[in-house]
């Protein structure tokens, strides 16, 4: 993370580019960018020591039922030399720690994803399959 620079920012056209791939059509980039402007959630730019804009990251820090903090990365995009993931993990942990929060979340949907997130010391607590609803039966 040492020439990475990250830099709290308001919504933007390239953080948007960055981003859309960790989107769906069940959380659009339009969704992500409401949460972000209401400030339910924060938005992160990822600069590298060129200045060259990276990568984008949106956090959100939630109050569990029991009153722990959790620090949750909503939406991640960009490429950095080796995994973004791997740059971005310390700054997690401080971030979280700062806040005072007991872990980091993070929910993905893609194998590739999820190993790199194992990588970092992410252990997988929860799998979550989505079934259609057979309207016309």
């Amino acid at each position: 993370m040492d020439d990475l620079v990250i830099i709290p920012e308001k919504w933007n056209a390239q953080a948007a580019i960055y981003l859309d791939a960790a989107c769906d059509e069940r959380y659009t980039i339009n969704d992500l960018a409401y949460d972000v402007n209401r400030g339910e959630c924060s938005l992160f730019n990822v600069y590298d020591a060129d200045k060259t804009h990276v990568g984008s990251m949106v956090l959100r820090m939630d109050v569990c039922a029991a009153g722990s903090k959790e620090l949750v990365v909503v939406a991640l995009g960009g490429k950095h030399g080796r995994s973004l993931i791997q740059s971005l993990s310390d700054f997690w942990d401080d971030l979280a720690i700062k806040n005072k929060a007991q872990s980091v979340r993070a929910h993905v949907s893609k194998k590739g994803m999820a190993r790199l997130m194992e990588r970092v010391g992410g252990v997988l607590t929860e799998s979550v399959y989505r079934r259609a609803v057979p309207y016309g039966r």
